[in-house]
């Protein structure tokens, strides 16, 4: 019997899994908990956990992003990053809806070629709709999302853009933006006597997106560094090579690591 060695290859390549890659690791932290202790710890430059908050008000309505920098002007979420908070309601006896959007759009503008916007994200959750029963909104609302990978581009699905603003004043001028933002909607009954009569307060929070793109771990000098590759070798590929001298040098030979990050996409 004779095999066609191309069939055999294809229906194995088909039996393959498919493949997607890893989520980002939670949220972590070095520092031992009550009742635990530290034995053993290889010397680092480590970055304190993010554990401030990031506020917005506007009639009547507080709006709190939690895992946020020390007195940060503009939320910071990095890849697949999770925003989560709480939406506060003073007076909620009034409200119908509550409802959190997560935008982000993709804008480019031009003297001659016009303007251009695509989306990039809409991820629209309601948190809360008043029943016919009538049940009375919660004063405090939680609410929680995670930011996707990529985007949808038609035939094919690229990363998802960082941040990013550029103005060019020249001939042509020239803008492109990319931006995000995270847009909460509170719909609520101007007065109690009259139900029919109702309005949405609208309020919209800019959030950068900023990817990692460089390890999670810092390099550190030897032989710290060797031990973050032997700990963690799914995140660095090794290379090994001897460099010989000459032998009227009297020198012995020179060892060399090279040690390059794989990016998520590639593990």
């Amino acid at each position: 019997m004779v095999v066609d060695p191309m069939s055999t290859s294809e229906m194995n390549a088909s039996l393959l899994p498919t493949y997607a890659p890893s989520a980002p690791s939670p949220n972590y932290t070095s520092e031992p908990t009550h009742g635990e202790e530290t034995l053993q710890q290889t010397p680092s430059i480590t970055h304190p956990p993010l554990t401030s908050t990031y506020t917005r008000e506007s009639e009547k309505i507080v709006v709190t992003l939690f895992d946020q920098e020390k007195n940060a002007k503009m939320p910071t979420y990095g890849r697949q990053g999770l925003i989560s908070g709480t939406v506060y309601i003073d007076d909620s006896g009034l409200v119908l809806q509550v409802a959190v959007e997560i935008e982000g759009k993709l804008e480019s503008s031009c003297f001659e070629g016009g303007y251009k916007s695509v989306k990039l994200m809409s991820d629209y959750s309601t948190l809360w709709k008043k029943a016919k029963d009538g049940n009375t909104c919660p004063s405090l609302i939680p609410f929680s999302c995670v930011l996707p990978a990529t985007f949808d581009s038609g035939d094919r699905k690229p990363p998802l853009p960082p941040s990013y603003g550029s103005r060019s004043t020249g001939s042509p001028s020239l803008l492109v933006r990319s931006q995000y933002s995270i847009n909460v909607y509170v719909e609520r009954i101007r007065h109690p006597i009259v139900g029919f009569l109702t309005a949405t307060k609208h309020i919209t929070i800019p959030f950068n997106y900023y990817p990692r793109t460089r390890a999670h771990r810092p390099i550190v000098a030897s032989p710290c560094f060797f031990s973050t590759v032997k700990t963690s070798p799914e995140e660095w590929y090794q290379a090994f090579s001897e460099m010989k001298t000459r032998p009227n040098l009297r020198m012995d030979a020179v060892y060399c690591h090279v040690s390059i990050w794989r990016l998520p996409e590639f593990r």
